[in-house]
């Protein structure tokens, strides 16, 4: 079994596809398998990832008809092996010991790097249902990379006690659903500081997308937050979260 299975999900992303691969390859750690889940890409994608496999014994792809972004990464869980879970979009690339700082003595739940410094997030954490809706569901509201899930590394078996999956349909805010549904059950994160380990690349075709526009950002909101109160319970009000962005805290 491998330590860590590599989940990425795959539409028309041929101009950045091998970048991304290579840096994966190039690991300082390297007990891993690849899960390339191509969701019908029209361009190279497919050609560029069975190219590749030839060099990357540890690549396996697997093809589907354009689901989106959720059903590839959901598929690409239900077959990982690994002992952890992680996500990294198509169009970026990570730094060569990405996984091996995020592994480094690791027993936990979840592994994330600490992408806001400037909160001075504190390393080492036991979540309880208060801590996580006083502190960590804010945070999430707040600022749009607490919710990503391609910084961090997931416990598989956590994963599939508590059946979290990304949910099919919702075209923004998968992350955050993702995010939430794993932080609302665990009790063990560790945080790592974050040295731009993980190169995002702007790229609107690729199966995600940056959330930047006002308009965007309410959009994901109306469709993560106001659709599942039945769910969760939601602390803050749109309009508060308004504020928040006014400040450019987000």
């Amino acid at each position: 079994m491998p330590k860590i299975s590599i989940i990425i999900p795959v539409y028309n992303a041929e101009q950045y596809l091998e970048e991304c691969l290579l840096s994966i390859s190039q690991q300082t750690f390297t007990d891993f398998e690849i899960w390339a889940i191509n969701d019908g890409s029209t361009d190279r994608s497919l050609e560029i990832l069975k190219k590749y496999q030839d060099k990357e014994p540890r690549l396996k792809i697997f093809s589907q008809e354009n689901k989106g972004v959720s059903a590839a990464r959901n598929l690409g869980v239900e077959y990982a092996k690994g002992e952890y879970i992680a996500f990294v979009d198509a169009d970026d690339t990570i730094s060569p010991d990405f996984f091996e700082k995020l592994l480094r003595n690791s027993i936990e739940d979840l592994v994330a790097f600490d992408w806001i410094a400037s909160l001075d997030f504190p390393h080492n954490i036991t979540l309880n249902s208060e801590d996580f809706q006083n502190k960590i569901f804010g945070l999430m509201l707040q600022f749009e990379d607490f919710n990503t899930v391609c910084l961090k590394i997931f416990k598989r078996s956590f994963i599939t006690q508590h059946q979290i999956k990304f949910p099919n349909g919702m075209s923004l805010g998968e992350d955050a659903h993702f995010v939430y549904r794993f932080l609302k059950n665990t009790s063990t994160l560790k945080v790592l500081p974050f040295n731009n380990e993980y190169h995002y690349t702007e790229n609107e075709q690729s199966a995600t997308r940056s959330i930047k526009s006002d308009a965007v950002f309410k959009k994901m909101f109306e469709e993560f937050y106001f659709n599942h109160q039945k769910i969760y319970s939601i602390p803050l009000e749109y309009n508060e979260i308004r504020k928040l962005k006014a400040k450019k805290l987000i």
